[in-house]
């Protein structure tokens, strides 16, 4: 780094990831900012600059390395000790020298100084209390909540259908009959844990096995609402479902199928549906919320938004490391699992996931099948969105996209304007041949006929109502 690389870098102020320390600073105040900047997003102190951005310098660089660099990061002060860190000396014209100590993240340990853990919020060395120490320790992954006994919860609670139901799947899926007792069934797939003489559910046994999991675990109901417009002003429809894990699922997918449009398309002269988005997409995006969230936040739902052009899935939860919301965006994220017991137990069941790890490349890939935008990931926080952009005013565009050139070729305009009302509604009737175009029964009759004996057509009477209905 050069002088004019070392001023840019002070402008740029105290960071999240970015510190100023003098000369004279202890080691264990240097070790609480290592260990703060390791458990975060990695950083970078410079040493020898004061907290207002004045280059001072250190005295000494071999002393500043080895008896306090060094002494802060060795086991004296953290434990385990920090490592790799990387120095660097900075000479300026004036002959000043400043350290530059680059701490990575370190995804995989906590590091504590004198037995306290630090966390780097903002510009500062925050101590955990013992709440968010457990809270970090959860969202890294490195203890399961899924495998923690759920509190005043017994195996009598679990519900024998839903366990029953799921050993059928798991011998039709191995091809192999289990010869376990229902407790050892479940301490096996993490779903109950032996401790002393008891066995008892775990938190994943609950939410997946649970007919109301509710009960222990509040934060498991799902909430879908389907807003006016494209805000969050007004809504159509809010529902709170509540059940195990693999029903809320199919809850919340059919929630968006009953306020999704359906149109029809004709790609030769068969009539097709043509939903207004991809089910693979939107399925696959709850999916994901619900077997990949952080089940230890309390007060945090999962929450499907419906808009006028857009579907929202907001899950609570961060990504575990490595993993990054600009991987997600490339669909190059291998799934690092936070909840391994839920995520086989859907992989068992069938119809939930086709391949463990491929469910973002599958969800890009339905949206741009579909001729609809790309996926937008976003995480505010604890919070993870997952973006689908529908079609908007593009669905009537789409709807009709594929009627075969050569057929309306040989329509008027008049013939045309009725298809895609056929195709979009389903039916067309005399009556609203003759609204939409303006014309009398008797021609409205005869060019309905007409499309008819072309085969686009099909007429169905049912008393003495008629209805012309896109030929299938």
């Amino acid at each position: 780094m050069t002088e004019e690389q070392l001023k840019q870098l002070i402008k740029q102020g105290e960071s999240q990831t970015l510190d100023f320390k003098d000369g004279r600073i202890h080691p264990r105040s240097l070790a609480e900012t290592l260990a703060a900047f390791a458990a975060a997003d990695g950083g970078v102190v410079l040493l020898g600059v004061s907290d207002e951005g004045e280059i001072l310098g250190v005295s000494d660089f071999k002393k500043t390395r080895d008896n306090i660099i060094y002494e802060a990061a060795s086991r004296n002060h953290c434990d385990p000790q920090i490592q790799p860190i990387e120095l660097e000396r900075i000479e300026t014209a004036d002959g000043k020298t400043v350290i530059a100590v680059t701490v990575p993240a370190d995804y995989e340990t906590l590091h504590s100084v004198n037995g306290k853990f630090f966390m780097r919020v903002g510009t500062h060395d925050a101590a955990l209390t013992p709440q968010e120490l457990r809270r970090l320790v959860f969202s890294r992954g490195e203890v399961s909540f899924e495998r923690l006994p759920c509190e005043n919860a017994t195996l009598g609670d679990l519900d024998d259908k839903l366990i029953n139901r799921y050993i059928r799947r798991h011998e039709e899926y191995t091809g192999q009959i289990l010869n376990l007792s229902r407790e050892q069934f479940l301490i096996n797939i993490g779903c109950a844990i032996k401790r002393k003489d008891e066995v008892l559910p775990t938190n994943a046994g609950i939410l997946l096995f649970h007919a109301n999991p509710q009960l222990y675990i509040l934060q498991s109901q799902l909430i879908c609402v389907r807003f006016k417009g494209k805000d969050v002003i007004e809504y159509l429809d809010r529902k709170e479902f509540l059940g195990p894990l693999p029903e809320l699922v199919n809850q919340a997918t059919n929630f968006i199928k009953s306020h999704m449009k359906m149109g029809g398309r004709v790609p030769g002269i068969k009539r097709v549906d043509y939903p207004e988005y991809p089910e693979a997409a939107f399925r696959e995006a709850i999916i994901n919320a619900v077997i990949h969230r952080d089940w230890s936040i309390d007060g945090g739902f999962i929450r499907v938004f419906m808009f006028d052009d857009r579907i929202e899935v907001i899950s609570p939860g961060k990504l575990l490391p490595p993993i990054t919301v600009e991987m997600l965006q490339r669909g190059e994220a291998d799934s690092r699992l936070r909840n391994p017991a839920i995520v086989e137990v859907f992989d068992k069941l069938g119809g939930y996931i086709e391949k463990i790890g491929s469910g973002v490349r599958r969800m890009i890939d339905a949206m741009i099948e579909h001729n609809l935008e790309h996926p937008h990931f976003k995480l505010d926080g604890d919070i993870l969105k997952v973006t689908l952009w529908g079609p908007g005013e593009r669905f009537m565009e789409l709807v009709q996209k594929d009627i075969p050139k050569d057929l309306l070729e040989n329509l008027n305009d008049r013939q045309k304007e009725a298809l895609k009302y056929a195709i979009k509604e389903g039916f067309i009737t005399n009556k609203i041949y003759r609204e939409i175009n303006k014309v009398s029964n008797k021609t409205a009759s005869l060019e309905l006929k007409d499309m008819a004996e072309k085969g686009l057509v099909k007429i169905y009477k049912r008393g003495r109502a008629t209805k012309y209905i896109p030929l299938n």
